[in-house]
């Protein structure tokens, strides 16, 4: 068994505390961390029963907030393409503008060159408001 001296001691204190101290940092933010990806968006009583809430995001980017049965989705408007979705009330769906692609209500795909539902996003509702997880999409079900 090899005796440390005094300079061997101090070096394993030192990386020991230096481990201590990164491992901290790295703890709080995977603590934390959750508690920042959430930010609330809208009042529960704001979604109307029959039509899509638009809102407003940061960095341009809209989502809808649609009543389903006994809960709110949350449908992310910007498609693959890049382009975003909108809302066509007389015709009771969502319409890509750039390339035709049609969508129910739910974000379900039904028609045009796109394959896939919308995709939505993590959602919850505290004290009567609507939280959502943009840095987590949930990519919408390929239909072909």
């Amino acid at each position: 068994m090899k005796i440390l001296v005094r300079g061997e001691v101090l070096l394993v204190l030192v990386g020991a505390l230096v481990l201590l101290m990164v491992g901290s940092v790295l703890a709080s933010d995977l603590i934390y961390q959750s508690r920042r990806d959430w930010v609330p968006v809208a009042q529960v009583d704001a979604v109307p029963a029959q039509e899509p809430l638009s809102v407003l995001l940061e960095k341009d980017e809209t989502v809808y907030l649609v009543r389903g049965e006994g809960e709110i989705i949350v449908l992310r408007a910007r498609i693959a393409s890049g382009c975003q979705v909108v809302w066509e009330a007389n015709q009771r769906r969502f319409i890509d503008p750039c390339y035709g692609s049609q969508y129910t209500r739910d974000g379900t795909y039904t028609l045009g060159p796109d394959c896939c539902d919308l995709s939505r996003y993590p959602s919850k509702t505290i004290n009567n408001e609507i939280w959502i997880n943009p840095l987590r999409p949930i990519a919408g079900e390929k239909h072909r």
